[in-house]
């Protein structure tokens, strides 16, 4: 038989049935590793969870499960811990203390010896610690331990329970409070003939709470139990009726915990149950209940450990309550509550169950209540809902919104998909739908403002407002809004009403609309409160002005938050309560549908995939409470330095040579474990603190010598962070960085090199006795050698000076012969090709006129004496001959540019070019022409006079002659010095050329590439080969219809 203190029995005849659910943990016995029955349960000031198991004592650090064993291996039923970490426990016929030992590790101290033998241990014992004293009791005996001493009285109890202020003794007769190293009958409870007192709990500091044998709740005043005797709630005792309880407590937020055997049942302080968790491995009898330091609860059971979340606002909905399919959308109308999901609508027929409406299936895309009706819009219609009952009024495919009308109950908006919006219509009770046409777009989202502007949102495009006619079946105005009108995106825009006011939750917040500037904009209200880069999925405003959401934070978490009203009218952001729900994410996702809803009884549903979250914004929460951070271990390369279960007195000083350093660290939160991170540092070797990590140790190696102190803090779930522990130790320099160690060097370095000193005089001194010897015999053979040497030396000396004049002319006169030959080589090869062109084009240009010569000959002897026709063939024959003038001359002019000797002379550069463009006065005027020059950088040029003047006249010349018919001729001369050269630039705006197309013809003799404009084509060929015989050379760059540059490089 299991004894238990808070144990007492009645019998089940009623079953509450399903609540909110609370999340929860299960430890399984794969994951805690020791046997299946599990018992007491406690916490150490750190934090760590100890339970009683038969294998031994498990223990629970936030990461890792342990077995402490006895040594025997026996099993512990109960544990107590007391200030300084030893653990008391309780096993069959034997108690006795954990210790840690100097390796950390616990050793386990049997106390049964202690016991005096008449009061030897015959049974189990409860265990309880208070007031650095340790209480055993069984049914015959109770034994106190303190100063290493057992003090025993008789009879025993049934167990203990500890308050702030005192330890009770729990007997058939009562409950007694320890006074005086005694356990005494308390007059205020024991029980009488009318009223038995099953069970006592500790309910606050100054309460006991009592449950009497009618199953009704007292809360008892320990300082005034004779005033103060309460009933905690008339509703709960109601449900508290008949019900088979194992355990009863209350928690800090101020529920009831009432433990029935294979579920546990939460009620608030009205009575009213809010939640329910059923675990097929609670035990039926021997229940034990922690409240830890986050105040939430942990249960023992077989095969299982169960944390339970009781200090959460936050609840939750599933297919444990009857729901199915995902949340889509949420509802009230009076006193009922609705859930549409895409399997139906189920209702809250009783608190935290819901039931399927019937022959309702598919999608509800959204619940509306309008004028205390419920609407719900279906994958194929539009429903009425009336209480549990549902009714078609439209038949459509694919409804996803409604908009009711400003007075007008018989009227509303219908959106869809893929059809547009469409005017319902009610008239004695039935129906009808009419499409309003101008509006095609997917409406997912639609409402009326106050001037009867209807605003329809588009997830992947913007938001449109429509005004409609009279009549209300065309949009007669149609805008627009996305990027361009305020908004921060095209996308994920979604249309509210706020206080009256159109608003947009966006990729950025809240954005208001403003009606003056026909555009959105970031209200500082919403901005300041949310942050930048805070994404909105959509939200909900309650009675009270607080603004709930659904959005995605910039720091990768998609969460839920309130924006909470203040006095002032402005908003305080508040995401801690929620972080529980809040998951990751790499990119926005598109389309979240998160229903809000302002439930009933004022808390708040949020919907979320497969579930619906509860937040009750009144409930007692401690997530703003402090937690703590322990270093647990320290470890040097080779041993352990310090554990936390004992006092550092003085800093530790380790050698160098142990310098590399591992740190262990515990939280002492153990709500979501995994979440929990910690940063680090050592001050006197880095600056800054570590990124946040989950691991929870630290490694430095290789140290330099040094005091330091290792930090580190913790950060839990709800973004509470801790005051860092601290760790202080010095490392010691190496032996070969110590003071004796440099006394030893300099001594080593003073006699070594006084030793060196004195060997190497005495040795310097020995050799130069011997060389002195040596070097006056060499010294007289050197003095004869030098002398032949030198007269040699002198010999030779002539001898090179006449060799190197030599070289010297003969390598002058080789470099002037290949110079020479390379020049003339050069030449010829050049005028062997202008050979080559001027006999092909003499006898290209004479051919033809030679050949029409000697056909007009034979005409005109074949002819006779017509005078007429004799005439007109004279004529032709005449006008040939001119041609063959023509091209006489241009050889000779060109033969003559070949032969005229190049007469270089100082020439003033801006006088030359004066005067040739003067000679172009006449062009000038004709075509008024521009004519403009820079040539300031170079004033003198040292060149031919003839040659410079023809060059610039044909350059000129081609400007004119070749200028663009639709545009004023515009030149322009530039000089400039080079390295080498001084280069004369013209450039026209005229026709230009295609060069690609001409490549390798432009400088060749009778060269014409514009045939419509006259001309012989030997003004380019003639400039090119004077510059050449100057040594310069010549560059063309040229466009078609936008103009040609000419550049002419003069050698200095």
């Amino acid at each position: 038989m299991r004894y238990l203190a808070t144990t007492c029995v009645f019998f089940l005849t009623c079953f509450i049935t399903h609540a909110q659910q609370l999340f929860e943990q299960n430890y399984p016995i794969e994951v805690y590793q020791g046997a299946s029955q599990n018992w007491a349960i406690l916490q150490d000031k750190h934090g760590v969870i100890y339970v009683a198991n038969t294998e031994g004592l498990l223990r629970y650090d936030g990461t890792r499960w342990d077995l402490i064993s006895l040594p025997n291996r026996e099993a512990i039923y109960y544990a107590g811990i007391d200030d300084e970490g030893n653990i008391y426990t309780s096993s069959t016929y034997e108690v006795g203390v954990f210790k840690i030992g100097p390796g950390g590790t616990y050793e386990y101290h049997s106390l049964t010896h202690e016991i005096p033998d008449s009061y030897k241990l015959d049974e189990r014992t409860g265990v309880r610690v208070f007031n650095n004293e340790v209480f055993f009791c069984n049914e015959n005996h109770i034994y106190i331990y303190g100063n290493g001493k057992f003090k025993v009285h008789q009879p025993g109890g049934e167990g203990f329970i500890v308050s702030r202020n005192n330890i009770y003794l729990k007997k058939g007769s009562g409950l007694h409070n320890y006074k005086n190293g005694r356990f005494a009958t308390n007059p205020h409870f024991t029980k009488t003939s009318d009223t038995h007192y099953k069970w006592f709990s500790s309910n606050s500091d100054d309460n006991l709470l009592v449950l009497d044998d009618k199953n009704q709740v007292w809360s008892v005043d320990e300082k005034h139990p004779d005033d103060d005797w309460r009933m905690l709630s008339e509703k709960l005792n109601k449900n508290l009726k008949n019900l088979k309880i194992h355990h009863i407590t209350s928690t800090s937020n101020g529920n009831i915990v009432v433990h029935i055997g294979r579920a546990i049942l939460f009620f608030n302080s009205n009575g009213e149950p809010v939640y329910r968790i059923d675990n097929e491995n609670l035990l039926e009898g021997d229940a034990f209940v922690l409240e830890d330091q986050q105040h939430n609860l942990w249960f023992n059971a077989d095969s299982n450990i169960l944390q339970v979340i009781a200090s959460s606002p936050i609840s939750y909905y599933d297919n444990k309550n009857g729901l199915k399919g995902f949340i889509m959308s949420l509802g009230r109308a009076t006193q009922y509550q609705y859930i549409g999901t895409t399997k139906g609508i189920f209702y809250e027929k009783e608190r935290g169950t819901f039931t399927m409406l019937a022959g309702v299936e598919g999608g509800i895309w959204n619940l509306y209540n309008f004028h205390n009706t419920m609407y719900a819009c279906h994958d194929s219609s539009v429903l009425q809902i009336y209480h549990d009952k549902a009714k078609m009024i439209i038949k459509h495919p694919w409804v996803m919104s409604l908009c009711s009308l400003e007075k007008r109950a018989d009227r509303m908006i219908m959106g869809t998909y893929n059809t547009g919006i469409w005017l319902l219509q009610n008239k004695d009770g039935k129906w009808s739908k009419k499409r309003i046409k101008g509006f095609e777009e997917e409406t997912r989202n639609i409402l009326q403002d106050e001037e009867g502007n209807i605003w329809i949102s588009h997830l992947n495009k913007g938001i449109w407002k429509l005004k409609l006619n009279q009549d209300m079946d065309s949009v007669i105005s149609n805008t627009f809004y996305d990027k361009t009108n305020g908004l921060p995106s095209s996308i994920y825009n979604k249309i509210h009403r706020l206080k009256g006011k159109i608003v947009a939750s966006t990729i950025n917040g809240i954005y208001s609309y403003n009606k003056t500037r026909n555009s959105f904009e970031q209200e500082d209200v919403y901005d300041k409160a949310l942050g930048s880069g805070f994404c909105i999925y959509t939200l909900t405003e309650s009675p009270e002005g607080d603004i709930y959401f659904w959005g995605a934070h910039p720091k990768g978490k998609e969460t839920a938050g309130v924006l909470q009203r203040q006095s002032k009218g402005n908003f305080k952001l508040l995401l801690t309560p929620f972080n529980k729900i809040a998951t990751s994410f790499r990119n926005l996702r598109v389309g979240v549908d998160a229903p809000i809803l302002v439930t009933n009884s004022g808390e708040i549903w949020i919907g979320n995939d497969q579930k619906v979250y509860n937040y009750n914004p009144n409930q007692k929460t401690f997530y703003n409470d402090p937690i703590h951070i322990s270093i647990q271990k320290v470890w040097t390369s080779d041993s352990l330095i310090y554990e936390n279960s004992t006092k550092a007195t003085t800093t530790p000083t380790l050698r160098f040579a142990v310098n590399n350093l591992k740190f262990e660290f515990l939280c002492s939160s153990l709500e979501s474990t995994e979440m929990n991170q910690y940063q680090y540092t050592i001050e006197g070797f880095e600056n800054k603190w570590s990124e946040w990590t989950t691991g929870r140790d630290a490694h430095y190696t290789n140290l330099p010598a040094g005091d330091y102190t290792f930090y580190v803090r913790a950060k839990n779930v709800y973004d509470v962070i801790s005051e860092p522990a601290s760790f202080r130790f010095r490392i010691n320099p190496p032996w070969y960085s110590t003071g004796l160690a440099y006394v030893i060097y300099i001594g080593s370095f003073y006699i070594l090199v006084h030793s060196l000193v004195r060997y190497s005089v005495r040795r310097e001194k020995k050799q130069k006795m011997i060389l002195e010897g040596v070097v006056h015999e060499k010294t007289k053979e050197l003095i004869y050698v030098n002398n032949l040497l030198s007269n040699k030396n002198d010999q030779l000396q002539n001898a090179n000076t006449i060799i190197e004049g030599k070289n010297k002319e003969i390598k002058n006169r080789n470099e002037t012969l290949e110079q020479e030959v390379h020049k003339r080589t050069k030449e010829l090869v050049e005028y062997n090709q202008q050979l080559e062109q001027f006999a092909f084009v003499t006898a290209h240009n004479l051919r033809g006129p030679v050949a029409r010569m000697l056909g007009l000959g034979i005409v005109m002897r074949m002819t006779g004496n017509d005078p007429e026709e004799t005439k007109s063939l004279t004529d032709k024959l005449l006008t040939t001959a001119e041609e063959i003038d023509s091209v006489i001359k241009d050889l000779n002019q060109i033969l003559q540019v070949k032969d005229t000797p190049n007469q270089l002379e100082e020439l003033n550069l801006q006088e030359e070019i004066s005067e040739v463009i003067s000679v172009f006065k006449r062009e000038i005027n004709n075509t008024n022409a521009t004519v403009s020059s820079n040539i300031s950088e170079v004033e003198v040029i040292t060149t031919s006079h003839a040659y410079l003047k023809n060059i610039v006249y044909q350059l000129l010349s081609n400007c004119f002659n070749f200028r663009h018919p639709d545009r004023v001729p515009e030149i322009h001369i530039t000089a400039t010095n080079t390295e080498d050269y001084i280069c004369l630039a013209v450039s026209d705006n005229g026709l230009g050329m295609h060069l690609q197309k001409i490549e390798g013809k432009l400088f060749t003799l009778y060269g014409r590439f514009h045939l419509h404009i006259e001309g012989k084509g030997i003004g380019m060929y003639l400039a090119k080969t004077q510059i050449l015989s100057l040594g310069g050379k010549i560059e063309v760059d040229s466009e078609v219809n936008v103009g040609t540059t000419v550049k002419v490089f003069f050698r200095k």
